[in-house]
């Protein structure tokens, strides 16, 4: 999230201030891939949770086959 609001800030003064300088821009798409790469591992260490440990949304346990607690 921080990386968020620190790329749009740049983006903000590239655009408008600096109009649209190249080492601005430049400096705006290694933050972007950088955002992206951070995102990917946070969604990669969820599913490993998921899978590995049976936590799900909000860090609730998951029911597994081991537990069947039907009403039949």
């Amino acid at each position: 999230m921080v990386v968020f609001i620190v790329v749009l800030l740049f983006k903000i003064v590239s655009r408008f201030i600096l109009k649209r300088n190249v080492w601005m821009e430049i400096l705006v798409s290694i933050l972007l891939i950088i955002s992206t790469i951070t995102v990917s591992i946070a969604g990669h260490h969820g599913a490993m949770l998921v899978h590995m440990e049976g936590i799900g949304p909000k860090g609730n346990h998951l029911n597994t086959e081991d537990h069947d607690d039907h009403d039949k």
